[in-house]
């Protein structure tokens, strides 16, 4: 069994815990914040790998480092803790990320550019995600020099590319047809 399908189990197993809890939106906002965490610091990822450090001295760390850390979250952390599964929560926070997003009906767009993008520009690129996904969209950005100029965004199962890269293999293509 892959990780991927332990970890949407344990997320399913959240899952119904939000359902039973007033405030499951608190619940999909800490898991974005947790899946941001992991992802600005891959350390992070790697200390929950470490076999030498006990799981519960993990889950005491995960749990104490957000003052605003929900019970529900509290509560699920020690229950990773206690089946020796807490470096699952790198994938059970972006699951549940996944299905709060779901049940907003928001749509999350990944944005490519050659540079960090102005306000502006993030702004024109948010309305047109939101134009092409038909409703309200969540934009994450990141920088890759390979794009040149323009930008490339992935939308679900979307490509745009409106790079200055894909300008210039098609002017190479077409050059060499």
């Amino acid at each position: 069994m892959g990780c991927g399908t332990v970890a949407e189990r344990y997320a399913e197993v959240l899952l119904a815990r939000i359902a039973e809890e007033a405030d499951g939106g608190a619940v999909f906002a800490e898991a974005a914040r947790l899946e941001r965490a992991f992802a600005a610091d891959p350390r992070i990822g790697k200390l929950l790998d470490d076999p030498a450090i006990p799981e519960e001295a993990k889950a005491r760390a995960l749990v104490s480092c957000d003052p605003e850390r929900t019970a529900a979250m509290r509560s699920f952390i020690l229950f990773l803790a206690a089946r020796r599964r807490v470096a699952l929560l790198p994938a059970v926070a972006a699951r549940v990320r996944e299905e709060g997003e779901r049940r907003r009906g928001t749509r999350r767009a990944t944005v490519w550019s050659a540079r960090e993008l102005e306000p502006a520009e993030l702004e024109r690129l948010k309305r047109f995600a939101r134009r092409r996904a038909g409703g309200e969209c969540v934009l994450e950005t990141r920088v890759d020099p390979a794009v040149i100029g323009g930008f490339r965004m992935r939308l679900g199962d979307r490509m745009v590319d409106c790079s200055l890269r894909r300008q210039l293999d098609l002017l190479r293509g077409r050059l060499g047809a």
